[in-house]
């Protein structure tokens, strides 16, 4: 009965392990590559009003001369135009209003972090919300 078993191991092994290599057809060689492609991101109401909030913190710790009361308003209504229902709409309202003064705290302590790279990308996200594209979910 063991030999039985050290035979069957001996026998089943390269085919265990074939996809372990990345060059085999094995089940964990396909699994492995699929596992390999990251995942897109879901932008949601939620998520583009954080990172608006988040921006908005930023541009106005490095310097950027911006109405963040403009902004948010800008905000809801491309969110309402897009179809957010009303209550969704006033609830993204109070959230960023909940969620903006935190960031700006800590966006302020870290000013000294206005690198060239940072201020370009507060640039474009600042062109882009002004140009009423909300749409991106990129934090700067």
């Amino acid at each position: 009965m063991i030999r039985g078993t050290i035979v069957a191991a001996a026998l089943l092994a390269p085919l265990a392990l074939a996809g372990c290599n990345g060059g085999g057809p094995g089940i964990t060689g396909s699994l492995g590559t699929v596992a390999a492609v990251a995942p897109t991101p879901v932008v949601t109401p939620e998520s583009r009003l954080k990172t608006l909030a988040w921006n908005s913190a930023w541009a106005e710790a490095c310097g950027f001369n911006i109405s963040t009361t403009k902004l948010k308003a800008a905000y809801l209504n491309y969110e309402a135009s897009n179809g957010t229902p009303p209550q969704t709409v006033t609830s993204l309202g109070t959230t960023f209003d909940r969620l903006y003064k935190p960031f700006r705290a800590v966006a302020a302590e870290h000013a000294d972090q206005c690198s060239e790279l940072r201020l370009e990308r507060i640039r474009g996200a600042v062109a882009r919300y002004l140009a009423n594209d909300f749409s991106s979910d990129a934090a700067v």
